[in-house]
């Protein structure tokens, strides 16, 4: 679908430090590694700001750590 390959080519996953993935199938690849580590995960929504076209979350995620993330 059009609009969803525009979404997915401006989407940008941040983390501190430093940037995250960008890209669609870069920032699920990134969850997917996540989930991976942190099977039973829950994300919970803290803040959410729009400012014109732009839209970024803030989110908390709280999981048991069972396998490996980054190293």
């Amino acid at each position: 679908a059009p609009a969803r390959a525009a979404v997915e080519r401006d989407l940008r996953a941040l983390r501190v430090p430093g940037p995250g993935p960008a890209g669609g199938d870069a920032v699920a690849a990134e969850f997917a590694l996540v989930r991976a580590a942190f099977p039973d995960a829950e994300v919970t929504e803290v803040t959410t700001v729009v400012d014109g076209p732009r839209l970024g979350v803030r989110a908390l995620l709280r999981g048991t750590h069972t396998g490996p993330l980054r190293g």
